[in-house]
């Protein structure tokens, strides 16, 4: 899949992205979602979020986590109250060729979860004892399911910086257990 992303501006975000729905993700199971990128191009990128993982609710977007792209390394942010996992270490993520990537979570509202990301084999993030769902404290108003039920791959929203072409292939969502 060949995706192409606007700079964002004060408007809103640029996004060139696919989006399923319909998944029951729940609490206490892990998930892995994997997928290969191509990023052509040198030009500067940076917050390029390239998955989201988000429970719908019956009023707008639920919270969620997503990958992304800042200062050439990966981390996940997070939709809710709950700081920024950091790359360890410092490999960088390649520009004109393909990377694969393995995005493992273990799913909880509380801090028994865990988050696991390999960039072409090599395990860059790793976060145990971590919440990966929002609570539903936070979000009292319209409560959570304690599940993620949406995903979307691609230029899920791109940076300010500028234009961006990013290819997708071999996109898998599965329940590991």
């Amino acid at each position: 899949l060949r995706f192409e992303g606007d700079p964002s501006d004060d408007d809103g975000a640029s996004k060139a992205s696919i989006a399923k729905q319909n998944f029951a993700f729940w609490e206490g199971e892990t998930v892995r979602l994997s997928a290969r990128y191509f990023i052509e191009g040198e030009n500067q990128l940076e917050w390029l979020f390239l998955m989201d993982l988000e429970e719908r609710t019956p009023v707008g977007a639920g919270p969620g986590m997503r990958l992304a792209l800042v200062d050439g390394q990966l981390l996940i942010e997070h939709k809710y109250n709950e700081p920024n996992i950091i790359q360890n270490g410092s490999l960088k993520f390649p520009r004109n060729e393909w990377v694969q990537i393995d995005w493992e979570l273990k799913l909880s509202q509380k801090e028994e979860g865990t988050v696991r990301v390999w960039q072409n084999g090599e395990l860059i993030i790793e976060k145990l004892n971590h919440r990966t769902l929002p609570s539903d404290f936070l979000y009292f108003q319209q409560g959570t399911k304690g599940q993620y039920n949406s995903c979307e791959i691609g230029v899920t929203a791109n940076s300010e910086a500028s234009f961006t072409r990013l290819w997708v292939d071999d996109v898998s969502f599965q329940k590991v257990n």
